[in-house]
């Protein structure tokens, strides 16, 4: 073993010698002109810049392929998208604390459904749907940060990072965290939205590829408003009463919570497609696919029932809970050339749901199910052209089968 050693250390010690140049005496042991370090690598390195980026190139697709870019400016319309939903609230009456609910002001009906959903609407408007997600398409690694402190203690951040590994190939992860105790007992929020998305087409333009995984999480504590004495406290200005805080709530330990987790995979292929001379695409004949799976649970938990606030109940303590299971597949077939004016498209979608309640429950000696499920076929159109300076969308979709019926126009 010693003699091992001794080899191994006089074999690096022949080494370290080789790499000391040997120079006369009297020459302050500084290297000469033409003498060259065997160490120093002098091979020159060229980097080819692909070119000069522009603002315009950092590439913002919404989920009907609407694109726009980063915008970086500080204007009016950005100060009234600083807040936790990140866009303008014109229209909505916003509770107390950060991350609650919202009164609605006003209506629309834009966006009409065949399929039902969840419902508990309230709770959902800090909840990213399909078509809330983005796309990116950028030519450096991109990074966007929102941060606001909170209603007294707290605070939510909103980070996103981009990057493209390839001109055809883009990813992205977004996180929105928010903590806000609020000036109210019993108001905390708690919640977090997680995104990542990638993109993806070929050199030829033909076939696009996208998805995106969603996984979110908003707790809110409830407090069902302030007790009539608190009312009449705060109206009346009451000293003893300026803190907030102080003021008496009808629940104490009343909560609810919805969690989600969505996939979403959403690909096309070009059959026929025809370019102009600077590249932009005219015309297609495309045949794509939509899927969708997307799974809610929500719950509402109180352990010291209030009866004069919410009436009669079944159990003690409240411990309520549903899940909302949905799978959305749906094949297309779109064509857009001067013949049809614009883009028809004529598509057909399968629709699954499986709705549960964590018990059953007897009302008027009539059993309630604990789960409403059912399996639900549509077809439909749409047609999108632009004459001048207005752009049309129609849009008719009917169900041909299942245990629901309904259309519209």
């Amino acid at each position: 073993m010693s003699n091992k050693v001794f080899f191994i250390f006089f074999f690096l010690a022949a080494i370290m010698q080789a790499q000391i140049i040997n120079r006369p005496i009297g020459s302050q042991n500084l290297p000469s002109p033409n003498e060259r370090d065997s160490v120093i690598n002098d091979r020159m390195l060229k980097i080819k810049l692909s070119g000069k980026t522009h603002y315009t190139d950092y590439k913002v697709i919404s989920n009907t392929n609407d694109t726009t870019y980063i915008d970086t400016t500080l204007t009016l319309i950005k100060y009234y998208k600083f807040n936790f939903l990140r866009k303008d609230e014109f229209g909505l009456l916003p509770f107390s604390n950060m991350g609650q609910t919202y009164n609605a002001l006003s209506y629309d009906f834009y966006e009409p459904s065949l399929f039902p959903d969840m419902g508990a609407r309230a709770s959902q408007y800090n909840y990213y749907g399909t078509d809330a997600i983005n796309y990116y398409e950028v030519p450096t690694p991109t990074t966007e940060l929102m941060y606001r402190t909170g209603m007294q203690q707290g605070q939510v951040l909103d980070a996103l990072f981009t990057f493209n590994t390839s001109k055809r190939h883009n990813y992205s992860i977004a996180y929105k965290g928010l903590r806000s105790i609020g000036k109210y007992n019993q108001a905390l929020t708690s919640q977090g939205n997680l995104r990542i998305t990638f993109s993806y087409h070929t050199k030829n333009d033909r076939y696009y590829f996208r998805s995106h995984i969603a996984a979110q999480d908003l707790t809110n504590e409830q407090n069902g408003g302030l007790t009539e004495a608190s009312i009449t406290y705060f109206e009346d200005r009451d000293p003893n009463f300026t803190d907030r805080a102080r003021l008496e709530t009808n629940f104490t330990d009343a909560k609810n919570s919805l969690r989600g987790n969505r996939y979403f995979i959403d690909h096309s292929f070009n059959i026929w497609q025809h370019k102009d001379s600077s590249g932009v695409l005219k015309s297609y004949l495309r045949l794509g696919h939509n899927f969708v799976y997307e799974r809610k649970h929500h719950g509402f938990s109180q352990t010291t029932v209030n009866t004069s606030f919410f009436g009669d109940y079944f159990t003690s303590p409240i411990n309520d809970k549903v899940t909302f299971s949905t799978a959305f597949n749906q094949a297309y077939l779109a064509l857009k050339s001067p013949l049809v004016l614009g883009e028809l498209k004529f598509k057909s979608s399968y629709y699954s749901y499986d709705y549960k309640f964590n018990e059953t429950t007897f009302i008027n000696n009539t059993l309630i199910p604990s789960a409403i499920n059912g399996d639900i076929l549509s077809v439909g159109g749409e047609w999108n052209t632009s004459l001048k300076k207005f752009n049309i969308h129609a849009d008719a979709a009917t169900l041909v089968s299942g245990n629901l019926t309904g259309s519209y126009l």
